[in-house]
């Protein structure tokens, strides 16, 4: 196992870590911040629902980058056995 083996396989585990956590976060989002995005819609706090609505969104844009993350890391992957199985 070399340098890039090992790399792939930190860099694997810390993605997976981060799947997780970003997960469980819009997890928490979802169920936890409806009632309090409308308290903010009853009360006219507008800035306070647009507050929560980018944390949303920035939490479901995380999900994808992780997902894209994941998805290079599998080729890489892939690639990195490729070569390994040909020497």
């Amino acid at each position: 196992m070399d340098f890039n083996d090992n790399y792939l396989d930190a860099t694997a585990d810390v993605i997976s870590e981060m799947h997780v956590l970003v997960e469980g976060a819009i997890a928490i989002f979802e169920n936890d911040t409806t009632p309090i995005i409308r308290l903010c819609t009853q009360h006219q706090e507008y800035d306070a629902r647009t507050a929560f609505n980018d944390i949303g969104g920035a939490l479901y844009n995380m999900r994808g980058h992780i997902r894209h993350m994941q998805d290079a890391l599998r080729k890489a992957l892939d690639q990195t056995e490729k070569e390994n199985n040909h020497d």
